[in-house]
């Protein structure tokens, strides 16, 4: 008896062919409420994902929206505290230039009183009466006394009136330093006054006290 020779089978055998052909069968061969079930977890996966997606949108959002509300809220108080500052030294300036002003009319006026020094002598008590009988040993002791008072009263009143002087002419130096500092716009009035005060005569010093005033003012209000 001749024996055929079969030809081998190519592929998978029918056991691997059952496993690879179920694959697509799965679904099928599910009940209907387990389908549901998968496609229920599907779509919650999908609606989580995409939820997750424009909630990370709208976090980016908020997040960028609050970085430049932040800012802008750094930024006005940073305004606010520049033009406190601003403010304050504007005060100070202004203070500084009412003290200048008020130490220039005070050594001015001190300088144009300054020749009279009659309050810097110290009162003296006067020698008893001259006796009336000038061939008198006491009487030329009197008189004689009353010489050398007069004199040494004149001294020491022209020594005040140098102090008093020397002391008016540098606070008015010192004033007028202050001015050219502090002050420079009024210059020329100040200068004006200086030189009135000097001159120890009451009418040109009042005008130029006036002018200086005027100007000063000025001076205040456009600061």
């Amino acid at each position: 008896m001749t024996e055929s020779y079969q030809t081998p089978r190519s592929g998978p055998e029918p056991a691997d062919a059952d496993i690879v052909t179920s694959y697509p069968a799965t679904m099928h061969s599910m009940s209907p409420e387990m389908q549901s079930a998968v496609i229920a977890a599907g779509s919650a996966i999908l609606g989580a994902l995409v939820s997750g997606w424009f909630a990370r949108g709208a976090g980016l959002r908020q997040a960028v929206s609050a970085q430049r509300a932040g800012q802008q809220q750094a930024q006005a108080l940073l305004d606010s505290v520049q033009q406190t500052l601003n403010e304050q030294r504007r005060q100070i300036a202004l203070d500084i230039k009412r003290r200048v002003h008020a130490q220039l009319l005070t050594a001015c006026a001190s300088r144009a009183s300054a020749h009279d020094a009659s309050h810097y002598v110290a009162s003296r008590q006067l020698p008893p009466p001259l006796l009336q009988d000038p061939g008198n040993p006491e009487y030329d002791r009197q008189r004689q006394a009353q010489i050398e008072i007069g004199a040494d009263d004149q001294l020491r009143t022209e020594q005040a009136r140098h102090d008093a002087t020397r002391d008016a002419e540098m606070a008015v130096a010192h004033a007028m330093a202050m001015v050219r500092l502090e002050t420079p716009s009024v210059v020329e009035e100040a200068l004006a006054l200086v030189r009135a005060a000097r001159q120890h005569s009451i009418d040109p010093y009042v005008e130029a006290r006036t002018a200086y005033l005027a100007a000063a003012t000025e001076d205040l209000r456009r600061s």
